[in-house]
């Protein structure tokens, strides 16, 4: 008999405000280039990364922060440095 694998619970899709619908909209709509769009991606990696940075000096800082929750934002925060390290290396011509 063949064991089947329990599935893997799927992450609720988020409802996107109307800032971010419009956002994307404009997006969508632009007549961009490759590389603009890359800059695009950068900025928006750049800025979360700039954030999650911060609040982890915050965290580190206040007494009453856990310590798990200071290691996922810092965790996070890494994994915005390298996704922003990728997106650098990208080489579009």
């Amino acid at each position: 008999m063949q064991q089947s694998k329990p599935e893997r619970p799927e992450k609720p899709e988020r409802r996107k405000s109307e800032k971010v619908e419009q956002v994307l909209d404009l997006i969508g709509n632009l007549d961009s280039s490759d590389g603009e769009d890359l800059e695009i991606a950068l900025v928006i990696v750049g800025h979360l990364e700039r954030m999650h940075d911060e609040v982890v000096a915050e965290m580190r800082d206040d007494d009453n922060a856990r310590h798990t929750q200071i290691i996922r934002w810092a965790v996070d925060a890494d994994r915005l440095y390298r996704a922003r390290l990728l997106l650098e290396s990208v080489d579009l011509e």
